[in-house]
């Protein structure tokens, strides 16, 4: 009888945990491109510190910032909401200081767990306006830049236990 309960309790409680463990963030030791973006800008005008609002959600890429013009000192608005994500690239058009403007861009994220040159989520693009000013925008999802992830760990120990190098 104690065994039959003991096996039901094993049971019990895989069945319990195994959702648990399946839902966590870092699970397959990839990093979610999803999420919430701070972005920075820079070129013919510069972000005012308020992007809120700038996201990735499934194929869809939403670009919101206050921006100030370098040359007048003009404020107002970066938007772009929308923008087709065609595998790690993305267009489409959108408006900088109530001017039309084309966005270009890409995101770099992990595709597979031996991925060891990107570990980070990054979004990078260019926006030219209808007058052909220039600017670009850098984000990240601040929420993933600060964990330390297995392959974080790998790398601190890798070499450790290679000889020295003989000349």
């Amino acid at each position: 009888m104690n065994r039959v309960l003991s096996i039901l309790a094993a049971l019990t409680l895989i069945w319990v945990t195994i959702p648990v463990v399946a839902d966590g963030p870092n699970d397959s030791g990839l990093r979610p491109k999803d999420g919430d973006y701070n972005i920075t800008i820079a070129g013919f005008i510069h972000s005012s510190g308020d992007s809120s609002g700038s996201t990735v959600a499934g194929d869809k890429v939403n670009l919101l910032a206050g921006v100030v013009s370098n040359a007048t000192g003009e404020t107002g608005k970066l938007a772009a909401t929308g923008l087709q994500l065609n595998g790690t690239y993305f267009r489409g058009t959108g408006s900088v200081l109530s001017q039309s403007a084309t966005f270009n861009g890409r995101l770099d994220f992990p595709d597979s767990e031996k991925e060891r040159a990107i570990k980070g989520v990054r979004l990078v693009c260019t926006v030219k306006t209808a007058d052909g000013k220039y600017a670009r925008i850098v984000g990240y999802i601040p929420a993933l830049a600060a964990i330390k992830d297995r392959i974080d760990t790998e790398e601190r120990d890798r070499n450790r236990d290679k000889p020295p190098h003989k000349d």
